[in-house]
């Protein structure tokens, strides 16, 4: 007797009682199943993270490459733009000078234009005062 009741505890003869063990089988299976996909899910993102960090420097690295090569060409460009504000500062320097010198013949023209005649006029004045005291012979 004690044989038997083990053996209906062990197996299920009521037809209720196979689909309650049936659901239950079905349960553990789905939990299980559950359980499997949660590990690799948690496998995914661990690999996901890695991946993602894997891009991170890769795309630092780049932007370090860049911000490089961008400092290189500014670097490069400052230089010759130095050199070009020279060379523009060699000329302008040498046109104020030539201006300077313009201004100076212009301003004595002028002043002989202006003073000239009254110059003359002294000069020939003072001529003929020497001539005409003796200081002076023709």
């Amino acid at each position: 007797m004690p044989d038997q009741q083990i053996r209906k505890i062990m197996t299920a003869n009521d037809p209720a009682d196979v689909a309650q063990m049936a659901l239950i089988e079905c349960v553990r299976q789905v939990a299980d199943n559950g359980k499997q996909t949660n590990k690799l899910l948690e496998g995914m993102q661990a690999e996901l993270r890695d991946v993602r960090e894997r891009v991170i420097r890769i795309e630092a690295t780049e932007f370090k490459t860049e911000l490089g090569q961008a400092k290189r060409e500014i670097d490069r460009l400052r230089t010759e733009a130095k050199g070009e504000r020279d060379a523009l500062a060699v000329r302008v320097t040498a046109l104020e000078s030539k201006e300077n010198q313009r201004a100076g013949v212009r301003i004595a023209f002028d002043a002989i234009v202006k003073y000239g005649p009254v110059l003359v006029v002294v000069l020939a004045g003072a001529f003929i005062v020497m001539v005409a005291t003796g200081r002076l012979t023709l």
